[in-house]
């Protein structure tokens, strides 16, 4: 090939490198996140655990074994990622959202077009390599003919008119091809500078794509950590700050108080996470056998006295309607009142 014109070849090859070592990078990501998605399912198994101990009646009857087993889970989490359940589930749907299927996506779409793009600047520059071939044979043919009829010449062959007319037509083929040549050089130029410019295209639209991905996650992470900061302030709450002897005697000395229904004794707040994977007939079976009909909870209720602290999706038990609200009972059997907006009977 030409020296002048090497450089398509060089720039094809360049752009396939780029495109090899960024499809890798692309790929790694579904390694990663394999990785990350394994972390969270192990931290998640020990955060269903310590939702599991609110379930216990006689750990919550007693208040030292409950805080010994809280805190052996909490040691656990400690060396892993420390949020609740549902903060986590939280973050790990992120993940899966924005950095596993939204990076593959990309990954797909880069490999799909740069395949492309590289097929087309293999394509030219076959094109070009074959014009160019054909323009070289011509002129060598030419340079053979003109050889032929001067060694004709130089001994006075009888050969003449044949060489001669040889030569002419060697001329007129190699003026052809060169014309051919100039004008195929002139479309590889224009068609080289297009992959050029859809390469630039494609890497700035992957660059953008990827700075996208990140962003979205650091917003993802920040409103997590705000979400942490506020679990992390409820759970000393239960920790470190609750003292069996101040707290819960005097409150359950108190009359038309039902304890189990005071914020202080829901030692752990339902996880609408958890109750998502009961079996609902099974968990409230005694209460369905009594009439009971199943409620999910369509908005958070801070209850006060005989009423029932409830979280948002929180799936109970709608035991019987009382005025214009509704007592209800939750899987830690929990009973308490709950206004009639804040539930959904299914």
């Amino acid at each position: 090939m030409n020296q002048k014109y090497a450089f398509y070849d060089q720039g094809l090859k360049s752009m396939s490198n780029t495109f090899k070592k960024n499809n890798l990078i692309l790929s790694s990501v579904y390694e990663l996140s394999a990785i990350v998605g394994t972390r969270i399912d192990q931290v998640l198994e020990h955060l269903v655990k310590l939702d599991g101990v609110a379930v216990s009646h006689s750990m919550r009857r007693d208040s030292g074994q409950f805080k010994s087993c809280f805190s052996e889970h909490w040691r656990i989490l400690a060396n892993a990622i420390l949020n609740p359940s549902d903060n986590l589930h939280y973050l790990s749907r992120a993940l899966n959202t924005y950095c596993l299927d939204y990076l593959k996506e990309v990954a797909l779409e880069y490999k799909k077009r740069s395949a492309e793009l590289e097929s087309r600047g293999k394509d030219v520059v076959r094109q070009f390599r074959i014009s160019n071939r054909a323009n070289q044979n011509a002129y060598s043919a030419y340079s053979d003919a003109g050889k032929a009829l001067e060694e004709g010449f130089a001994v006075n062959s009888p050969k003449l008119p044949h060489l001669r007319d040889n030569f002419e037509k060697a001329q007129k083929e190699a003026v052809k091809m060169h014309n051919e040549n100039n004008i195929q050089r002139a479309v590889v130029c224009t068609l080289f500078e297009q992959i050029y410019n859809d390469f630039e295209i494609l890497e700035k639209w992957r660059s953008e794509k990827i700075e996208n991905c990140l962003k979205i996650i650091a917003d993802k992470m920040g409103e997590l950590a705000i979400l942490f900061n506020t679990s992390a302030e409820q759970i000393d709450k239960f920790t470190t700050a609750m003292d069996p002897e101040l707290d819960i005697k005097p409150l359950q000395n108190l009359p038309k108080i039902k304890c189990e229904c005071v914020s202080d004794f829901q030692v752990a707040s339902v996880s609408p996470f958890a109750t998502s994977f009961l079996d609902l007939q099974t968990s409230f079976r005694k209460y369905i056998l009594k009439g009971a009909k199943i409620g999910l909870v369509i908005k958070e209720y801070k209850g006060n006295f005989e009423e029932l602290t409830v979280a948002k999706d929180e799936i109970i038990a709608v035991l019987e309607r009382v005025d214009n609200r509704f007592k209800c009972a939750d899987i830690n059997d929990c009973i308490g009142l709950i206004p009639e907006s804040y539930i959904k009977v299914l």
